[in-house]
Protein backbone atom coordinates (compact mmCIF):
# COMPACT_ATOMS: atom_id res chain seq x y z
CA UNK A 1 0.00 0.00 0.00
CA UNK A 2 1.40 3.41 -1.02
CA UNK A 3 1.88 6.42 1.26
CA UNK A 4 -1.22 7.95 -0.30
CA UNK A 5 -3.36 4.93 0.58
CA UNK A 6 -1.97 4.91 4.12
CA UNK A 7 -2.86 8.56 4.47
CA UNK A 8 -6.42 7.91 3.36
CA UNK A 9 -6.85 4.85 5.53
CA UNK A 10 -5.92 6.93 8.58
CA UNK A 11 -8.04 9.92 7.52
CA UNK A 12 -5.16 12.40 7.37
CA UNK A 13 -6.60 15.16 5.20
CA UNK A 14 -3.63 17.57 5.43
CA UNK A 15 -1.14 14.88 4.46
CA UNK A 16 -3.46 13.77 1.68
CA UNK A 17 -3.76 17.28 0.24
CA UNK A 18 0.02 17.63 0.30
CA UNK A 19 0.57 14.32 -1.51
CA UNK A 20 -2.01 15.15 -4.17
CA UNK A 21 -1.52 18.88 -4.70
CA UNK A 22 2.23 19.24 -4.09
CA UNK A 23 3.67 15.79 -4.87
CA UNK A 24 1.09 15.18 -7.62
CA UNK A 25 0.41 11.58 -6.65
CA UNK A 26 -1.84 9.73 -9.05
CA UNK A 27 -5.33 9.83 -7.56
CA UNK A 28 -6.85 7.52 -10.15
CA UNK A 29 -4.88 4.40 -9.25
CA UNK A 30 -6.65 1.53 -7.57
CA UNK A 31 -5.14 -1.06 -5.26
CA UNK A 32 -5.09 -4.83 -5.83
CA UNK A 33 -8.69 -5.11 -4.65
CA UNK A 34 -9.88 -2.39 -7.01
CA UNK A 35 -10.34 0.12 -4.18
CA UNK A 36 -10.21 3.79 -5.12
CA UNK A 37 -9.13 6.58 -2.79
CA UNK A 38 -12.80 7.22 -2.06
CA UNK A 39 -13.14 3.69 -0.69
CA UNK A 40 -10.10 4.15 1.55
CA UNK A 41 -11.36 7.51 2.77
CA UNK A 42 -14.79 6.06 3.53
CA UNK A 43 -13.10 3.24 5.44
CA UNK A 44 -11.40 5.84 7.64
CA UNK A 45 -14.74 7.52 8.36
CA UNK A 46 -13.37 10.99 7.60
CA UNK A 47 -16.32 12.94 6.18
CA UNK A 48 -14.24 15.93 5.02
CA UNK A 49 -11.73 13.68 3.26
CA UNK A 50 -14.45 11.91 1.29
CA UNK A 51 -15.98 15.25 0.34
CA UNK A 52 -12.59 16.60 -0.73
CA UNK A 53 -12.04 13.70 -3.11
CA UNK A 54 -15.48 13.87 -4.65
CA UNK A 55 -16.07 17.63 -4.88
CA UNK A 56 -12.55 18.98 -5.36
CA UNK A 57 -10.74 16.10 -7.05
CA UNK A 58 -13.67 14.81 -9.08
CA UNK A 59 -13.44 11.17 -8.05
CA UNK A 60 -16.53 9.03 -8.43
CA UNK A 61 -18.56 8.34 -5.27
CA UNK A 62 -20.18 5.29 -6.91
CA UNK A 63 -17.07 3.28 -7.86
CA UNK A 64 -17.25 -0.44 -7.09
CA UNK A 65 -14.32 -2.67 -6.06
CA UNK A 66 -13.53 -6.06 -7.56
CA UNK A 67 -15.51 -7.61 -4.71
CA UNK A 68 -18.53 -5.41 -5.30
CA UNK A 69 -18.03 -2.99 -2.40
CA UNK A 70 -19.10 0.63 -2.64
CA UNK A 71 -18.00 3.52 -0.44
CA UNK A 72 -21.19 2.92 1.53
CA UNK A 73 -20.07 -0.55 2.59
CA UNK A 74 -16.81 0.88 3.92
CA UNK A 75 -18.48 3.86 5.58
CA UNK A 76 -20.95 1.55 7.31
CA UNK A 77 -18.06 0.01 9.18
CA UNK A 78 -16.53 3.37 10.12
CA UNK A 79 -18.99 4.45 12.86
CA UNK A 80 -19.71 7.73 11.02
CA UNK A 81 -23.45 8.20 10.72
CA UNK A 82 -23.16 11.56 8.93
CA UNK A 83 -20.94 10.09 6.23
CA UNK A 84 -23.35 7.22 5.62
CA UNK A 85 -26.29 9.62 5.33
CA UNK A 86 -24.36 11.84 2.90
CA UNK A 87 -23.43 8.92 0.64
CA UNK A 88 -27.04 7.77 0.49
CA UNK A 89 -28.87 11.10 0.19
CA UNK A 90 -26.46 13.22 -1.83
CA UNK A 91 -24.68 10.60 -3.93
CA UNK A 92 -27.53 8.12 -4.20
CA UNK A 93 -25.63 5.03 -3.06
CA UNK A 94 -27.99 2.12 -2.55
CA UNK A 95 -28.39 1.02 1.11
CA UNK A 96 -29.63 -2.35 -0.14
CA UNK A 97 -26.76 -3.11 -2.52
CA UNK A 98 -24.94 -6.38 -1.80
CA UNK A 99 -21.26 -6.95 -2.46
CA UNK A 100 -20.01 -10.07 -4.27
CA UNK A 101 -20.30 -12.03 -1.00
CA UNK A 102 -23.91 -10.97 -0.53
CA UNK A 103 -23.08 -8.61 2.31
CA UNK A 104 -25.10 -5.40 2.53
CA UNK A 105 -24.27 -2.14 4.29
CA UNK A 106 -26.34 -3.22 7.30
CA UNK A 107 -24.04 -6.24 7.70
CA UNK A 108 -21.03 -3.92 7.83
CA UNK A 109 -22.82 -1.88 10.46
CA UNK A 110 -23.32 -5.09 12.45
CA UNK A 111 -19.59 -5.82 12.22
CA UNK A 112 -18.84 -2.39 13.67
CA UNK A 113 -21.52 -2.69 16.36
CA UNK A 114 -22.98 0.71 15.51
CA UNK A 115 -26.53 0.90 16.89
CA UNK A 116 -27.25 4.30 15.30
CA UNK A 117 -26.45 2.91 11.87
CA UNK A 118 -28.59 -0.13 12.59
CA UNK A 119 -31.53 2.16 13.41
CA UNK A 120 -30.92 4.21 10.26
CA UNK A 121 -30.98 1.17 8.00
CA UNK A 122 -33.96 -0.48 9.68
CA UNK A 123 -36.21 2.56 10.23
CA UNK A 124 -35.28 4.89 7.37
CA UNK A 125 -34.45 2.39 4.66
CA UNK A 126 -36.53 -0.62 5.75
CA UNK A 127 -33.62 -3.05 5.76
CA UNK A 128 -34.50 -6.41 7.23
CA UNK A 129 -32.37 -7.86 10.01
CA UNK A 130 -32.98 -11.33 8.61
CA UNK A 131 -31.17 -10.63 5.33
CA UNK A 132 -28.29 -13.08 4.85
CA UNK A 133 -25.10 -13.09 2.83
CA UNK A 134 -23.94 -16.00 0.67
CA UNK A 135 -22.70 -17.85 3.77
CA UNK A 136 -26.11 -17.58 5.40
CA UNK A 137 -24.99 -14.96 7.93
CA UNK A 138 -27.40 -12.33 9.21
CA UNK A 139 -26.63 -9.31 11.40
CA UNK A 140 -26.61 -11.48 14.53
CA UNK A 141 -23.88 -13.72 13.10
CA UNK A 142 -21.69 -10.75 12.19
CA UNK A 143 -22.11 -8.97 15.52
CA UNK A 144 -21.64 -12.24 17.45
CA UNK A 145 -18.26 -12.87 15.85
CA UNK A 146 -17.20 -9.38 16.88
CA UNK A 147 -18.53 -9.89 20.42
CA UNK A 148 -20.83 -6.85 20.32
CA UNK A 149 -22.92 -7.48 23.43
CA UNK A 150 -24.57 -4.05 23.38
CA UNK A 151 -25.59 -4.48 19.73
CA UNK A 152 -27.23 -7.87 20.23
CA UNK A 153 -28.95 -6.80 23.47
CA UNK A 154 -30.35 -3.79 21.61
CA UNK A 155 -31.82 -6.03 18.91
CA UNK A 156 -33.38 -8.43 21.42
CA UNK A 157 -34.96 -5.58 23.39
CA UNK A 158 -36.07 -3.32 20.53
CA UNK A 159 -36.86 -5.90 17.86
CA UNK A 160 -38.32 -8.93 19.65
CA UNK A 161 -39.69 -10.19 16.34
CA UNK A 162 -36.08 -11.00 15.39
CA UNK A 163 -35.13 -12.94 18.52
CA UNK A 164 -35.42 -16.16 16.52
CA UNK A 165 -32.31 -15.07 14.63
CA UNK A 166 -30.32 -15.97 17.76
CA UNK A 167 -30.98 -19.60 16.85
CA UNK A 168 -30.48 -19.32 13.09
CA UNK A 169 -27.90 -21.49 11.39
CA UNK A 170 -25.64 -20.49 8.52
CA UNK A 171 -24.69 -22.68 5.56
CA UNK A 172 -22.20 -24.58 7.74
CA UNK A 173 -24.65 -25.15 10.56
CA UNK A 174 -23.09 -22.51 12.81
CA UNK A 175 -25.34 -20.61 15.20
CA UNK A 176 -24.51 -17.17 16.65
CA UNK A 177 -23.43 -18.79 19.92
CA UNK A 178 -20.63 -20.62 18.09
CA UNK A 179 -19.37 -17.31 16.71
CA UNK A 180 -19.72 -15.63 20.08
CA UNK A 181 -17.47 -18.31 21.56
CA UNK A 182 -14.99 -17.62 18.76
CA UNK A 183 -15.03 -13.94 19.75
CA UNK A 184 -14.07 -14.95 23.29
CA UNK A 185 -16.68 -12.68 24.88
CA UNK A 186 -17.76 -14.45 28.08
CA UNK A 187 -20.39 -11.82 28.91
CA UNK A 188 -22.15 -12.34 25.59
CA UNK A 189 -21.87 -16.13 25.85
CA UNK A 190 -23.54 -16.15 29.28
CA UNK A 191 -26.21 -13.70 28.07
CA UNK A 192 -27.11 -15.89 25.11
CA UNK A 193 -27.15 -19.08 27.16
CA UNK A 194 -28.76 -17.93 30.40
CA UNK A 195 -31.10 -15.16 29.30
CA UNK A 196 -31.85 -15.99 25.68
CA UNK A 197 -31.80 -19.78 26.20
CA UNK A 198 -29.50 -20.52 23.28
CA UNK A 199 -28.40 -24.16 23.09
CA UNK A 200 -24.91 -24.44 24.54
CA UNK A 201 -24.70 -28.00 23.19
CA UNK A 202 -25.30 -27.00 19.58
CA UNK A 203 -23.04 -28.55 16.95
CA UNK A 204 -22.32 -27.24 13.48
CA UNK A 205 -22.34 -29.31 10.29
CA UNK A 206 -18.85 -30.62 11.09
CA UNK A 207 -19.94 -31.59 14.63
CA UNK A 208 -17.81 -28.83 16.12
CA UNK A 209 -19.03 -27.57 19.50
CA UNK A 210 -18.74 -24.31 21.40
CA UNK A 211 -15.54 -25.62 23.00
CA UNK A 212 -13.73 -25.70 19.67
CA UNK A 213 -14.81 -22.16 18.86
CA UNK A 214 -13.71 -20.98 22.29
CA UNK A 215 -10.29 -22.54 21.66
CA UNK A 216 -10.12 -20.55 18.42
CA UNK A 217 -10.42 -17.40 20.54
CA UNK A 218 -7.67 -18.30 22.97
CA UNK A 219 -9.81 -17.31 25.98
CA UNK A 220 -8.94 -19.99 28.53
CA UNK A 221 -11.48 -18.65 31.02
CA UNK A 222 -14.19 -19.27 28.45
CA UNK A 223 -12.91 -22.77 27.70
CA UNK A 224 -12.95 -23.53 31.42
CA UNK A 225 -16.46 -22.10 31.77
CA UNK A 226 -17.76 -24.33 28.97
CA UNK A 227 -16.04 -27.52 30.11
CA UNK A 228 -16.24 -27.19 33.88
CA UNK A 229 -19.39 -25.18 34.61
CA UNK A 230 -21.47 -26.01 31.55
CA UNK A 231 -20.08 -29.57 31.42
CA UNK A 232 -19.30 -29.69 27.72
CA UNK A 233 -17.01 -32.47 26.51
CA UNK A 234 -13.51 -30.94 26.36
CA UNK A 235 -12.14 -33.20 23.61
CA UNK A 236 -15.10 -34.01 21.40
CA UNK A 237 -14.04 -34.79 17.82
CA UNK A 238 -15.67 -33.48 14.67
CA UNK A 239 -16.46 -35.58 11.61
CA UNK A 240 -12.83 -35.55 10.56
CA UNK A 241 -11.37 -36.32 13.94
CA UNK A 242 -10.23 -32.78 14.67
CA UNK A 243 -10.53 -31.59 18.27
CA UNK A 244 -10.51 -28.22 19.95
CA UNK A 245 -6.76 -28.56 20.32
CA UNK A 246 -6.25 -28.41 16.56
CA UNK A 247 -8.12 -25.11 16.59
CA UNK A 248 -5.99 -23.84 19.46
CA UNK A 249 -2.77 -24.82 17.68
CA UNK A 250 -3.82 -23.32 14.36
CA UNK A 251 -4.41 -20.03 16.17
CA UNK A 252 -1.20 -20.25 18.20
CA UNK A 253 -2.72 -20.62 21.67
CA UNK A 254 0.00 -22.59 23.47
CA UNK A 255 -1.47 -21.79 26.89
CA UNK A 256 -4.57 -23.76 25.99
CA UNK A 257 -2.46 -26.73 24.87
CA UNK A 258 -0.57 -26.57 28.16
CA UNK A 259 -3.81 -26.47 30.17
CA UNK A 260 -5.25 -29.47 28.34
CA UNK A 261 -2.02 -31.35 28.89
CA UNK A 262 -2.15 -30.68 32.63
CA UNK A 263 -5.91 -30.87 33.20
CA UNK A 264 -6.76 -33.85 30.99
CA UNK A 265 -3.33 -35.50 30.50
CA UNK A 266 -3.56 -35.02 26.74
CA UNK A 267 -0.63 -36.40 24.79
CA UNK A 268 0.20 -33.24 22.84
CA UNK A 269 2.96 -34.95 20.87
CA UNK A 270 0.75 -37.63 19.33
CA UNK A 271 -2.60 -35.85 19.28
CA UNK A 272 -3.96 -36.32 15.73
CA UNK A 273 -7.16 -36.49 13.73
CA UNK A 274 -8.38 -39.42 11.61
CA UNK A 275 -5.67 -38.76 9.02
CA UNK A 276 -2.77 -38.30 11.47
CA UNK A 277 -3.05 -34.52 11.24
CA UNK A 278 -0.88 -33.43 14.18
CA UNK A 279 -0.98 -30.21 16.14
CA UNK A 280 2.28 -29.28 14.38
CA UNK A 281 0.46 -29.50 11.05
CA UNK A 282 -2.21 -27.17 12.45
CA UNK A 283 0.27 -24.62 13.77
CA UNK A 284 2.23 -24.65 10.50
CA UNK A 285 -0.90 -24.20 8.38
CA UNK A 286 -2.02 -21.34 10.61
CA UNK A 287 1.40 -19.70 10.44
CA UNK A 288 1.88 -19.73 14.21
CA UNK A 289 5.65 -19.89 14.52
CA UNK A 290 5.91 -19.61 18.29
CA UNK A 291 3.38 -22.40 18.78
CA UNK A 292 5.12 -24.60 16.22
CA UNK A 293 8.50 -24.05 17.87
CA UNK A 294 7.05 -25.07 21.22
CA UNK A 295 5.43 -28.17 19.73
CA UNK A 296 8.72 -29.25 18.16
CA UNK A 297 11.12 -28.24 20.96
CA UNK A 298 9.03 -28.88 24.06
CA UNK A 299 6.69 -31.64 22.96
CA UNK A 300 9.01 -33.27 20.41
CA UNK A 301 6.45 -33.28 17.60
CA UNK A 302 7.75 -34.93 14.41
CA UNK A 303 8.44 -32.32 11.74
CA UNK A 304 8.30 -35.03 9.06
CA UNK A 305 5.02 -36.59 10.20
CA UNK A 306 2.81 -37.27 7.18
CA UNK A 307 -0.94 -37.30 6.72
CA UNK A 308 -2.34 -40.68 5.80
CA UNK A 309 -4.58 -39.27 3.05
CA UNK A 310 -2.12 -36.95 1.27
CA UNK A 311 1.33 -37.69 2.76
CA UNK A 312 1.67 -33.95 3.45
CA UNK A 313 4.36 -33.04 5.96
CA UNK A 314 4.40 -30.06 8.31
CA UNK A 315 6.44 -28.16 5.71
CA UNK A 316 3.82 -28.85 3.03
CA UNK A 317 1.15 -27.30 5.27
CA UNK A 318 3.33 -24.25 5.95
CA UNK A 319 3.83 -23.77 2.20
CA UNK A 320 0.11 -24.26 1.59
CA UNK A 321 -0.63 -21.49 4.05
CA UNK A 322 2.06 -19.25 2.55
CA UNK A 323 3.80 -18.52 5.85
CA UNK A 324 7.34 -17.38 5.14
CA UNK A 325 8.70 -17.31 8.74
CA UNK A 326 7.40 -20.82 9.37
CA UNK A 327 8.93 -22.15 6.15
CA UNK A 328 12.27 -20.54 6.98
CA UNK A 329 12.22 -22.07 10.45
CA UNK A 330 11.28 -25.57 9.29
CA UNK A 331 13.84 -25.66 6.48
CA UNK A 332 16.52 -24.59 8.96
CA UNK A 333 15.96 -27.75 10.99
CA UNK A 334 18.44 -30.48 10.06
CA UNK A 335 15.79 -33.17 10.47
CA UNK A 336 13.34 -31.51 8.06
CA UNK A 337 12.95 -33.40 4.78
CA UNK A 338 12.62 -30.47 2.39
CA UNK A 339 12.40 -32.79 -0.65
CA UNK A 340 9.42 -34.77 0.70
CA UNK A 341 6.58 -35.43 -1.74
CA UNK A 342 2.87 -35.84 -1.20
CA UNK A 343 0.94 -38.92 -2.31
CA UNK A 344 0.48 -37.44 -5.81
CA UNK A 345 4.18 -36.67 -6.13
CA UNK A 346 3.97 -32.96 -5.36
CA UNK A 347 6.95 -31.21 -3.82
CA UNK A 348 6.67 -28.10 -1.69
CA UNK A 349 7.22 -26.13 -4.92
CA UNK A 350 4.01 -27.58 -6.35
CA UNK A 351 2.15 -26.80 -3.14
CA UNK A 352 3.42 -23.21 -3.09
CA UNK A 353 2.40 -22.60 -6.71
CA UNK A 354 -1.00 -24.24 -6.29
CA UNK A 355 -2.08 -22.71 -3.00
CA UNK A 356 -0.10 -19.85 -1.53
CA UNK A 357 1.23 -17.51 -4.25
CA UNK A 358 4.25 -16.75 -2.05
CA UNK A 359 7.23 -15.64 -4.13
CA UNK A 360 9.58 -15.43 -1.10
CA UNK A 361 8.85 -19.08 -0.28
CA UNK A 362 9.36 -20.18 -3.88
CA UNK A 363 12.66 -18.31 -4.17
CA UNK A 364 13.90 -19.67 -0.84
CA UNK A 365 13.15 -23.27 -1.77
CA UNK A 366 14.75 -22.97 -5.20
CA UNK A 367 17.78 -20.85 -4.38
CA UNK A 368 18.63 -22.13 -0.92
CA UNK A 369 17.52 -25.74 -1.20
CA UNK A 370 17.97 -26.38 -4.93
CA UNK A 371 14.54 -27.89 -5.49
CA UNK A 372 13.72 -28.65 -9.12
CA UNK A 373 11.27 -26.26 -10.77
CA UNK A 374 10.83 -28.67 -13.67
CA UNK A 375 9.86 -31.68 -11.54
CA UNK A 376 6.44 -33.05 -12.44
CA UNK A 377 3.99 -34.66 -10.06
CA UNK A 378 1.98 -37.78 -10.79
CA UNK A 379 -0.59 -35.68 -12.65
CA UNK A 380 2.10 -34.54 -15.07
CA UNK A 381 2.20 -31.01 -13.74
CA UNK A 382 5.30 -28.94 -13.00
CA UNK A 383 5.08 -25.94 -10.64
CA UNK A 384 4.67 -23.51 -13.55
CA UNK A 385 1.59 -25.38 -14.77
CA UNK A 386 -0.08 -25.06 -11.38
CA UNK A 387 0.84 -21.40 -11.18
CA UNK A 388 -0.68 -20.81 -14.63
CA UNK A 389 -3.88 -22.62 -13.73
CA UNK A 390 -4.36 -20.38 -10.68
CA UNK A 391 -3.20 -17.11 -12.25
CA UNK A 392 -0.17 -16.62 -10.01
CA UNK A 393 1.62 -14.18 -12.26
CA UNK A 394 4.46 -13.26 -9.91
CA UNK A 395 5.45 -16.90 -9.54
CA UNK A 396 5.23 -17.49 -13.29
CA UNK A 397 7.48 -14.51 -13.97
CA UNK A 398 10.08 -15.80 -11.52
CA UNK A 399 10.03 -19.34 -12.91
CA UNK A 400 10.45 -18.21 -16.51
CA UNK A 401 13.21 -15.77 -15.60
CA UNK A 402 14.94 -18.51 -13.62
CA UNK A 403 14.41 -21.24 -16.25
CA UNK A 404 13.56 -19.70 -19.66
CA UNK A 405 12.86 -23.13 -21.18
CA UNK A 406 9.88 -23.52 -18.85
CA UNK A 407 7.99 -21.13 -21.13
CA UNK A 408 7.31 -24.06 -23.46
CA UNK A 409 7.39 -26.89 -20.92
CA UNK A 410 4.47 -29.25 -21.66
CA UNK A 411 2.72 -31.18 -18.95
CA UNK A 412 3.36 -34.89 -19.32
CA UNK A 413 -0.27 -36.01 -19.21
CA UNK A 414 -1.89 -33.83 -21.89
CA UNK A 415 1.01 -32.05 -23.55
CA UNK A 416 -0.29 -28.60 -22.61
CA UNK A 417 2.22 -25.75 -22.49
CA UNK A 418 1.86 -23.03 -19.83
CA UNK A 419 0.10 -20.90 -22.48
CA UNK A 420 -2.50 -23.58 -23.18
CA UNK A 421 -3.06 -24.18 -19.47
CA UNK A 422 -3.63 -20.45 -18.95
CA UNK A 423 -6.15 -20.52 -21.80
CA UNK A 424 -7.87 -23.60 -20.35
CA UNK A 425 -8.26 -21.93 -16.94
CA UNK A 426 -9.26 -18.51 -18.30
CA UNK A 427 -6.25 -16.67 -16.89
CA UNK A 428 -6.15 -13.69 -19.23
CA UNK A 429 -3.43 -11.69 -17.44
CA UNK A 430 -1.16 -14.75 -17.51
CA UNK A 431 -1.91 -15.18 -21.21
CA UNK A 432 -0.89 -11.58 -21.88
CA UNK A 433 2.36 -12.05 -20.01
CA UNK A 434 3.22 -15.32 -21.77
CA UNK A 435 2.55 -13.71 -25.14
CA UNK A 436 4.86 -10.83 -24.18
CA UNK A 437 7.56 -13.47 -23.58
CA UNK A 438 7.05 -14.77 -27.15
CA UNK A 439 5.46 -18.09 -26.26
CA UNK A 440 4.43 -20.42 -29.07
CA UNK A 441 0.91 -19.28 -30.00
CA UNK A 442 0.49 -22.26 -32.34
CA UNK A 443 1.11 -24.86 -29.64
CA UNK A 444 -1.31 -27.75 -29.42
CA UNK A 445 -1.95 -30.37 -26.79
CA UNK A 446 -1.65 -34.12 -27.33
CA UNK A 447 -5.18 -34.17 -28.74
CA UNK A 448 -4.23 -31.57 -31.35
CA UNK A 449 -6.25 -28.70 -29.89
CA UNK A 450 -4.80 -25.21 -29.92
CA UNK A 451 -5.64 -22.10 -27.92
CA UNK A 452 -8.70 -21.04 -29.93
CA UNK A 453 -10.26 -24.51 -29.81
CA UNK A 454 -9.63 -24.81 -26.09
CA UNK A 455 -11.06 -21.36 -25.32
CA UNK A 456 -14.17 -22.15 -27.36
CA UNK A 457 -14.71 -25.55 -25.76
CA UNK A 458 -14.31 -24.08 -22.25
CA UNK A 459 -16.61 -21.15 -23.04
CA UNK A 460 -13.97 -18.47 -22.40
CA UNK A 461 -15.24 -15.75 -24.73
CA UNK A 462 -12.97 -13.09 -23.23
CA UNK A 463 -9.87 -15.16 -23.98
CA UNK A 464 -11.06 -15.99 -27.48
CA UNK A 465 -11.74 -12.33 -28.25
CA UNK A 466 -8.33 -11.28 -26.99
CA UNK A 467 -6.53 -13.89 -29.08
CA UNK A 468 -8.46 -13.26 -32.29
CA UNK A 469 -9.01 -9.49 -32.08
CA UNK A 470 -5.28 -8.98 -31.56
CA UNK A 471 -4.40 -11.37 -34.40
CA UNK A 472 -2.55 -13.75 -32.13
CA UNK A 473 -4.49 -16.78 -33.34
CA UNK A 474 -6.26 -17.82 -36.52
CA UNK A 475 -10.06 -18.02 -36.08
CA UNK A 476 -10.19 -20.60 -38.87
CA UNK A 477 -7.50 -22.90 -37.50
CA UNK A 478 -8.29 -26.60 -37.66
CA UNK A 479 -7.48 -29.23 -35.04
CA UNK A 480 -6.71 -32.90 -35.53
CA UNK A 481 -10.28 -33.70 -36.59
CA UNK A 482 -10.25 -30.82 -39.09
CA UNK A 483 -12.73 -28.88 -36.96
CA UNK A 484 -12.59 -25.08 -36.85
CA UNK A 485 -13.51 -23.09 -33.73
CA UNK A 486 -16.93 -22.59 -35.29
CA UNK A 487 -17.51 -26.36 -35.34
CA UNK A 488 -16.38 -26.63 -31.73
CA UNK A 489 -18.72 -23.81 -30.69
CA UNK A 490 -21.67 -25.61 -32.24
CA UNK A 491 -20.73 -28.91 -30.57
CA UNK A 492 -20.25 -27.22 -27.21
CA UNK A 493 -23.50 -25.25 -27.53
CA UNK A 494 -21.68 -21.98 -26.85
CA UNK A 495 -24.16 -19.48 -28.30
CA UNK A 496 -22.31 -16.24 -27.48
CA UNK A 497 -19.06 -17.61 -28.89
CA UNK A 498 -20.88 -18.85 -31.98
CA UNK A 499 -22.36 -15.38 -32.51
CA UNK A 500 -18.95 -13.76 -32.09
CA UNK A 501 -17.26 -16.12 -34.56
CA UNK A 502 -19.98 -15.66 -37.17
CA UNK A 503 -19.63 -11.89 -36.87
CA UNK A 504 -15.89 -12.20 -37.39
CA UNK A 505 -16.46 -14.30 -40.49
CA UNK A 506 -18.91 -11.73 -41.89
CA UNK A 507 -16.48 -8.90 -41.18
CA UNK A 508 -13.64 -10.64 -42.98
CA UNK A 509 -15.68 -11.57 -46.06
Amino acid sequence: MTCLYHSFRHGHINTTQYLIEVQHCDINKTDNEGCTLVHHAAWSGNFDLVQYLITEQGLSPTAVTKNGLTALHYASGSLNLSLVKELITTYQLDPHQADSNGQRPIHYAAKSGDILLLELYVKDYKCSLSLTDHKGWNVIHFSSLKGHTHFIKHITSQYPQYISLLHSTDNEGQVPLHLTCESGNIQLVTFLKNEMKCDINAKDARDETCVTFACFSGNLDLVQLLTQQYKLEPLVTDKYGFTALHGAAENGHTHILKWYSQEYSVDITNHTNNYKYTLAHSAAYGGKLHCLQELINKYQCDVNATLTDTDSTVLHKACEGGHVPVVLYLTSLPQCNVAAKTSNGSTVLHITCEYSNSLPILKHLVENHQLDLCAVNDEGMAPIHLACSDGRLNLIQYIIEHIPSSLELPDTNDGRTPFLIAVYFNQLEVIKYLISKKCNLSATNDAGSGAVHISVKKGHLNVLKYLIDNNYCNPNATEHQDRTPLHVAVSANEYEILEYLLNKIRQSS
